[in-house]
């Protein structure tokens, strides 16, 4: 389980792994098919070298046979032979350890060998009966009845012109044929040779291994090939129980069988020192390329691992150093994209910084500009509350004037019904008409305060518009973090304009109240002349009360004209102080982002400033 983590957890090992399997493991896989592939091909030679040896022996030997056979039918084919026939015969040929010549009748007329004790008739022994009657005859090995060997006797008939006139004898020993066994199967030592006769009995053996030969195992696969006639390759155990490999050739002319077996650990010897050779060699090739593929994965991640290293420093923030790794692989190109990845991040941050400081700049200069326009719309508020109560003292004097002519038109009219109280009336009207133009005088110079009001407030407007300009052009160079900025300079300039409509309107308000104040001042002046000479022109009264009533008249009308736009001025400046009160509660809010701007920047500057560069 552990195991398992710890690849999930690495990708290094994960890797070294896949290559050690991808390069191993087909190197053992194939190195074990092709183990068990030779394992049976091998063994397959084996038992084929065995059986192709057998089938050699048997070949040499039947060849061996056959060749004594041919020479001795060959000597036969000689009508009249002598003693020194049958010796020049075996000096030629060698191998031949007696040679003889016998009558039809069975009696030996000539004999190579001499000296020997001889029977006095052949008539009777199988070999002969078998030659006289026109058969070739081999015997098995046995001991000769003329020398004290063990030889194998050859009986072929003598013909002339067809007919049968004697027999032709010779006997030869096993020297030979062991020889050829010898001759054929080097190492001797570790295979055994039996050549077998046609009745089971041993030829050819190792005197040391008689229990072999009389074994049950041996002796069944003796009668097998004896009676089968087969050639072929047996595995079998011994009278020991130790397995043996047995390969056998019947040799079909003489029915005599050979047999060669080694015990199966010796066959195999070769096969198996063979295999554990190649195993080696796997084992080898395999820790080969195991440590070619663990040189392959060092080569690949050891800059990987380095690199490893260089981005986690990055990740905490150190960008001091870029990754020195020279490849010409895909890893360098990896190295290299992170170099360039590190330098756009230090000039990222570098550019980063610098807006930082210019944004903690603009919004400390935002600040003090949003405190001055609050302090300035403060004043403002201040002077228009001045201005909507001169006007409201305006208005109040305008009220009086209104009643005041309205008791003048009244006064006019009593003139008219009483003309004997003309004087006494008269005086009142100059008093009264003084204190008009008292009250005239007055209206004229709080006319010249509303105007210089309101060319303050224009002023104000003017100061309003060009800081909400300033506003906007800091709120553009700020970017995205300027916009809330922009909107609020944009509210403030259109609130400026409002006001700046406002005052135009006040000033034509008051252009016109101090026209009426003109005509007021006028004809007060006229009227004073006319009181004067009331005295003296006593008949033009009742005319100049004619006079007085139309022009108070005529100054009612203004005077309730002046009323209005008293009111209406009082109405705008009401305007104008909840506009202000508007800029100010902006003001505010552009200060308070102004200072929230600049906590900002200065959290951004600590932020900035865990960076290494």
């Amino acid at each position: 389980m552990f195991l398992i983590d710890s690849l999930n957890r690495s990708l290094k090992k994960k890797l070294i792994l896949t290559l050690l399997l991808i390069t191993i493991l087909p190197i053992f896989t194939l190195g074990l098919i092709n183990y068990n592939n030779e394992k049976d091909l091998m063994t397959e030679q084996v038992f084929l070298f065995n059986k192709a040896l057998a089938n050699d022996l048997g070949v040499k030997i039947d060849y061996y046979i056959q060749k004594k056979m041919n020479q001795i039918d060959y000597l036969a084919s000689e009508s009249y032979l002598t003693r020194d026939d049958l010796l020049s015969f075996q000096e030629l040929y060698q191998g031949f350890e007696l040679v003889y010549l016998l009558n039809q009748s069975g009696v030996i007329e000539a004999i190579s060998e001499g000296g020997l004790e001889v029977k006095s008739n052949y008539y009777g022994d199988p070999w002969f009966q078998n030659a006289i009657s026109g058969q070739n005859y081999i015997s098995n090995y046995h001991y000769s009845e003329f020398i004290d060997k063990q030889v194998i006797q050859f009986a072929i008939p003598i013909r002339d012109n067809d007919k049968i006139i004697g027999v032709l004898g010779a006997e030869i020993n096993l020297n030979a044929i062991e020889k050829i066994v010898t001759d054929t199967i080097e190492d001797t030592e570790n295979s055994e040779v039996y050549l077998i006769d046609n009745t089971g009995k041993p030829l050819i053996y190792n005197k040391e291994k008689e229990a072999t030969v009389n074994s049950k195992p041996f002796q069944s696969l003796i009668q097998f090939v004896l009676l089968k006639g087969k050639n072929g390759v047996k595995e079998y155990k011994d009278e020991k129980g130790v397995n043996i490999l047995g390969s056998y050739k019947f040799i079909e002319k003489l029915g005599w069988a050979i047999v060669v077996q080694q015990s199966s650990d010796k066959a195999f010897a070769e096969i198996r020192r063979d295999l554990w050779i190649n195993l080696f060699v796997i084992l080898g090739v395999g820790v080969l390329v195991a440590l070619i593929a663990l040189k392959i994965s060092k080569s690949i991640f050891n800059p990987i691992d380095e690199l490893k290293k260089n981005m986690k420093r990055v990740s905490k923030g150190d960008y001091s150093k870029s990754v020195n790794i020279e490849r010409q692989d895909e890893i360098g190109e990896l190295v290299d994209s992170f170099n360039k990845l590190i330098e756009q991040q230090i000039d990222i941050i570098s550019d980063l910084k610098d807006n930082s400081n210019k944004i903690s700049a603009t919004s400390k200069k935002l600040f003090k500009s949003a405190d001055k326009s609050h302090n300035a719309n403060q004043n403002m508020a201040e002077y228009i509350e001045d201005t909507v109560h001169s006007i409201q003292d305006i208005a109040a004097i305008n009220q009086e004037i209104s009643s005041f002519s309205e008791e003048t038109t009244a006064s006019t009219q009593s003139g008219k019904e009483q003309i004997d109280e003309a004087m006494l009336q008269i005086t009142k009207v100059n008093n009264c008409i003084i204190q008009a133009n008292q009250a005239s005088k007055e209206l004229a110079e709080e006319s010249k305060k509303i105007r210089e009001i309101n060319n303050l407030i224009t002023n104000i407007t003017d100061q309003i518009n060009l800081l909400s300009l300033n506003a906007t052009i800091e709120a553009a160079r700020a970017g995205k973090a300027g916009l809330g900025f922009a909107v609020v300079a944009e509210e403030i300039g259109a609130l400026a304009k409002e006001t700046a409509k406002a005052t135009s309107n006040i000033n034509k308000t008051v252009g016109e109240v101090e026209s009426g104040i003109e005509n007021v001042l006028n004809l007060v002046s006229q009227g004073t002349k006319e009181a004067d000479m009331g005295d003296k022109i006593i008949k033009e009264v009742a005319q100049s009360f004619e006079e007085i009533a139309t022009a108070i008249e005529e100054t009612s009308l203004q005077l309730q004209d002046a009323s209005l736009s008293t009111q209406q001025v009082s109405e705008k400046s009401e305007e104008v102080k909840d506009s202000i009160e508007d800029m100010n509660v902006l003001s505010k809010g552009v200060s308070d982002i102004s200072f929230e701007l600049d906590e900002m920047s200065d959290r951004l500057k600590d932020i900035i400033n865990k960076f290494k560069i």
